[in-house]
């Protein structure tokens, strides 16, 4: 607890586990300071409380930690399927830095990879050939 107020990179939560240091000091539970900061979502607090009195304190706080990894996933993947479009889009179109060449995309993974390719490129010339 003496590192971890640092590695918050956020004053208010900085000072919100100090307030839990010093709380736990004072022979109080984690729980309560993390309430009354108000820094720290209701669901987090009740679940640190049922883990300090239960005694699976740590049981409780890797739940916390898979719910929020659960969370920032589904979020990424809401953001990367909300972008898709526009960057098919965008890459999808003539890259006239490229010397007009076609250039085509592809979405594997959820990441889009432009491909120039020879058949890309005979596809052009056929085109100009016409």
């Amino acid at each position: 607890m003496i590192l971890l107020p640092k590695t918050a990179g956020n004053r208010t939560v900085e000072k919100a586990i100090y307030d839990v240091r010093s709380g736990i000091a004072e022979g109080r539970t984690m729980a309560d300071p993390l309430q009354e900061s108000g820094v720290f979502p209701a669901m987090v607090c009740q679940m640190i409380s049922v883990g300090e009195s239960t005694g699976a304190l740590d049981a409780m706080l890797e739940k916390i930690a898979d719910f929020y990894d659960e969370e920032v996933d589904q979020a990424v993947e809401n953001l990367t399927a909300l972008i898709e479009p526009f960057m098919l889009v965008f890459l999808g179109t003539t890259d006239r830095r490229s010397g007009g060449r076609h250039v085509s995309t592809d979405i594997q993974d959820g990441r889009c990879h432009s491909i120039i390719s020879p058949a890309n490129i005979l596809l052009q010339k056929s085109e100009l050939a016409n």
